[in-house]
């Protein structure tokens, strides 16, 4: 933290941890750096060490999911495009897909960025649109970014960072969020840019100078990679998980809002129980499909809103 502001959402967070028993310490500047060589402690006002936190890897994680449900006797059939959701009379009937109709009495749409894709033809959108996220990856330098030490939260510079094996992976918030229209994205979206600034550019510019005050090195170091791609995020900023209440049997499990791998096993878990009807582990009411009313999922005001929810996350 480095202003009031910041110093405010610190503290629920610390007390958040202690409550849960997590490993979290207030440090004073001095230490803070000590932990993480590039960080510069003049402008830490006041910052904290969760111990217990991590990152996991997206790629191993979803395939131990995979490997999980297979063993309890999911079958996970990959590379095949689905069409459209069918329902009939209120109550869903199963899919169409490239490779032929499967029927079902419970549909789950986790498609991410083309979910509208598949609910707006039924006469319901989720509330959730594509969003950008970004990061950058410097060149490798071992001295300043060891392989292993703690990632950083920097609201005052709108910016989140991890080591990345030699080099150091930081990611910006824009000021304006940029959103897109579901119904214009490629099936494949490998090597997708986004119009007005497709390579980040002024993404970075904006954010340089307040990021440097805490990375100096960002002004000599090389940048070696940027990377692109999308969230959903709802105009709150929270998920959007549960039953869609127009047709029996059709869940959504959308709006992540940038925490989908860190919060994967909780969304799971509460769709999973309200697809079998069970009680669900922890109160979803939150999150549910139609707090919003009625809206148009691709109309620009929307998707305004939730490129807005993006942009005004600090932590």
């Amino acid at each position: 933290a480095a202003s009031p502001r910041s110093e405010a959402e610190l503290d629920p967070l610390v007390a958040a941890a202690e409550r849960q028993g997590r490993r979290v310490r207030r440090l004073p500047p001095r230490d803070a750096a000590s932990l993480v060589p590039w960080l510069a402690p003049e402008p830490i006002t006041a910052a904290a060490l969760f111990a217990d936190d991590g990152s996991v890897d997206a790629w191993q994680l979803a395939e131990s999911y995979g490997a999980a449900a297979r063993r309890c006797g999911a079958a996970i059939l990959g590379g095949i495009a689905v069409g459209a959701i069918r329902a009939v009379a209120g109550r869903v009937q199963g899919i169409d897909t490239a490779a032929g109709r499967l029927d079902a009495p419970i549909v789950i749409v986790a498609a991410g960025a083309w979910s509208n894709c598949l609910t707006v033809p039924l006469g319901f959108g989720a509330p959730a649109a594509p969003v950008r996220s970004q990061y950058w990856i410097t060149e490798v330098e071992p001295a300043l970014f060891p392989r292993r030490h703690p990632a950083t939260v920097i609201p005052d510079a709108r910016a989140y960072t991890r080591a990345e094996v030699g080099a150091l992976l930081f990611g910006l918030r824009e000021a304006a969020g940029v959103s897109v229209d579901a119904r214009t994205l490629p099936g494949d979206t490998d090597g997708y840019a986004f119009a007005g600034d497709p390579d980040g550019w002024r993404s970075l510019e904006a954010g340089f100078e307040p990021l440097a005050a805490f990375l100096p090195a960002l002004r000599h170091i090389g940048i070696r990679r940027y990377v692109t791609g999308f969230s959903t995020y709802t105009p709150d900023g929270l998920f959007a998980l549960g039953k869609l209440p127009a047709i029996d049997g059709l869940l959504i499990a959308s709006g992540c809002c940038g925490a989908g791998i860190a919060a994967s096993g909780g969304v799971g878990a509460l769709v999973a129980a309200l697809a079998l009807d069970e009680p669900p582990p922890f109160d979803g009411s939150a999150f549910r499909i139609d707090r919003f009313g009625d809206f148009d999922p691709f109309d620009a005001a929307f998707l305004r809103r939730c490129a807005d929810a993006r942009a005004g996350k600090t932590s």
